[in-house]
């Protein structure tokens, strides 16, 4: 296990490029941590519902007053840094961003962005943080030490989120699902020419991932190559009807309805047909492969694999839909051909 953790340390090493960041940093002496603190306190008695209220979550609020308390500064250096490494990363998906937010939801009741930046700004910089890749040497080391206990992140995660710095593209590793190499080797695969019948680039594209179908084919996960080919089916006539040209409402794009995250992650182009497919194949395979059974792997292309991992997805109306009709279609499919 330190083997890996030392060649999590030695990623973070590879030249690091631009990150997503706060408002710009000035280059001037770094606020004091009592001084971010005081300035805290004096937004928390700004905003509505009273005071010891600016922190969403209930933790984050216990441990912002115990660090306040505290004469030593070093805890409230830590109180800074375990909030930051939280926005940065995220605690069920990696999110790849400064912004004020953990899986989506605000860490502060602070209305006013500008207010925001500022506190984030003056956050990183208490940590010595002035440059975007500051983020990086001064937060992702300390994660490669939280690795074994921080369950929302794996050490092949770590590895594929170091790996995006180097690539000047964090947001790869929004997807658990899909590591470094992975994502290189669907990108690396030869996209097959569409001519404009979808049946036709099914059955090629799934050709590229012959053997990893093979090989769940030997776990007992799918029959055959062709109960995969007619779940693809079934996924593209719910995900899009098979319009290429398909747009939903929260972004997704395509026959396979690929998020540009994703797509990004998978290293397609979600606007080509062919390699839009290709990087649904990809992501459903990589789903199969990891829960082992097919009405997870389509609640994971759905929701997440995060919402699997903790159950939740079987409290979503729409996910558990979803596997619903995909798997009716699908059955359908293999029973015409018994």
């Amino acid at each position: 296990m330190v083997s890996e953790i030392q060649k999590v340390s030695a990623d973070l090493e590879v030249q690091k490029k631009d990150i997503p960041v706060p408002a710009q940093i000035q280059d001037n002496k770094p606020k004091s941590v009592d001084s971010v603190f005081s300035d805290i306190k004096k937004l928390d008695k700004s905003i509505e519902g009273g005071e010891n209220n600016i922190f969403a979550r209930a933790e984050d609020q216990k441990a912002y007053l115990e660090a306040s308390a505290a004469d030593d500064p070093q805890k409230k250096k830590d109180f800074i840094k375990n909030l930051l490494i939280d926005d940065l990363i995220g605690g069920k998906k990696i999110d790849g961003n400064v912004d004020g937010k953990i899986d989506g939801q605000d860490i502060f009741n602070v209305k006013d962005k500008n207010a925001l930046q500022n506190i984030l700004s003056s956050m990183m910089e208490t940590l010595g943080m002035k440059k975007p890749e500051d983020i990086a040497n001064s937060l992702l080391p300390e994660l490669s030490k939280q690795a074994q206990s921080r369950k929302s992140l794996s050490l092949p995660e770590m590895r594929s989120l170091t790996s995006s710095f180097a690539n000047n593209n964090f947001r790869n590793s929004k997807f658990p699902g899909i590591s470094g190499s992975q994502a290189s080797s669907v990108a690396n695969l030869q996209t097959p020419k569409f001519s404009g019948d979808t049946e036709q680039l099914i059955q090629d594209t799934v050709a590229l991932f012959k053997d990893r179908i093979g090989n769940l084919v030997q776990k007992g996960v799918i029959k055959d190559e062709q109960e995969f080919v007619n779940l693809v089916k079934a996924m593209m006539k719910q995900e899009s009807g098979g319009n290429q040209n398909a747009v939903s409402n929260k972004g997704a794009t395509g026959l396979m309805q690929l998020m540009p995250e994703t797509a990004r992650g998978l290293g397609v182009n979600p606007n080509d047909p062919a390699d839009n497919l290709k990087g649904g194949v990809a992501y459903i395979l990589q789903q199969l492969e990891t829960f082992g059974n097919i009405p997870e792997a389509l609640a994971a292309y759905n929701a997440g694999p995060g919402n699997v991992k903790n159950g939740k997805w079987q409290g979503f109306k729409e996910t558990t839909g979803y596997v619903r009709n995909i798997t009716a279609m699908a059955d359908k499919l293999n029973n015409q051909r018994a």
